[in-house]
């Protein structure tokens, strides 16, 4: 049994494509724009409300509902219990599911899969092979692409960065200036990895043995043996190299050490954002 139909109401893409408005025969509303009835199920309680717009051969199915200013095209699948509103743009072959919510002016493309109770909010992109599962949150202007995936109850936000076969999960924050590559072995961690926020890039333990300082990824003993160096080439001021030495050795520390030594690193951590906050005269000591 039909639970809606066409009416004559219509508009037009700017490449021509022909949209029609649909309208509840349960109970008169007036729904969103579809290219075609294959862009909505006639079945379950998925909706297209509001001025969203489904064409092409996306589909909207199970118990879905498309809102606001939403676009959804390409071979899209939103299905599940899913919520996708706002000024979103969803294209490609991407599948977003069970109680998955995208929202704000977030953009997913390609081959995405978002599920679980995952959320892309604000202007995040979420694209390519790119997995958002469990918990976890995209948002701000965070990018997510490649082969990269996000778990658990992690937080991608700020300016931050997953490409390469990135694999964040657990609590994990990753956020600022943070560009993460690749983790290793999987990327499952025991523990959730060191994300040192601001000054001039992030700091971030973006895999065992691996340190990423903005968009550079290097081992523990290339970061020990060449920091200097390195800074000096992408303009950092002595004060600043100084400051990012120490934390380079905090962190190497913490991920070889025990106990004692976990310890003594989170001091040692701590002290130095405090002695560079006071340095800038952010932190009251009062």
């Amino acid at each position: 049994m039909n639970k809606y139909k066409f009416t004559k109401n219509t508009r037009s893409l700017p490449n021509g494509t022909k949209l029609y408005q649909i309208k509840r025969l349960s109970d008169g509303m007036l729904g969103g724009w579809v290219q075609s009835e294959k862009n909505l199920s006639q079945e379950g309680s998925c909706w297209i409300a509001e001025d969203a717009k489904v064409f092409e051969d996306a589909r909207v199915f199970g118990n879905a509902h498309v809102y606001g200013y939403a676009s959804i095209y390409g071979n899209v699948h939103i299905c599940g219990h899913a919520r996708i509103f706002g000024e979103t743009i969803i294209s490609g072959s991407v599948i977003i599911t069970e109680n998955a919510q995208i929202y704000g002016n977030a953009r997913v493309y390609g081959d995405a899969v978002v599920n679980g109770n995952a959320r892309v909010y604000g202007d995040a992109v979420v694209g390519d092979n790119a997995r958002l599962h469990d918990d976890a949150s995209v948002y701000d202007n965070a990018v997510i692409r490649d082969n990269a995936k996000v778990g658990g109850s992690a937080r991608i936000f700020g300016n931050a960065k997953l490409y390469d076969h990135a694999n964040v999960r657990g609590t994990s924050e990753i956020c600022g200036d943070a560009c993460i590559l690749a983790c290793v072995n999987s990327g499952n961690w025991a523990r959730s990895p060191i994300v040192i926020r601001g000054i001039k890039h992030s700091l971030v333990e973006s895999g065992p043995g691996l340190i990423s300082i903005g968009c550079e990824t290097r081992s523990f003993k290339d970061w020990l043996r060449n920091y200097r160096s390195i800074g000096r080439a992408n303009g950092y001021s002595h004060e600043e190299i100084k400051l990012y030495g120490k934390w380079i050795k905090t962190v190497v520390d913490y991920a070889n050490g025990y106990s004692r030594k976990e310890i003594k690193s989170y001091s040692k951590l701590i002290k130095a954002v405090v002695d560079y906050a006071k340095r800038l005269g952010q932190f009251n000591t009062k």
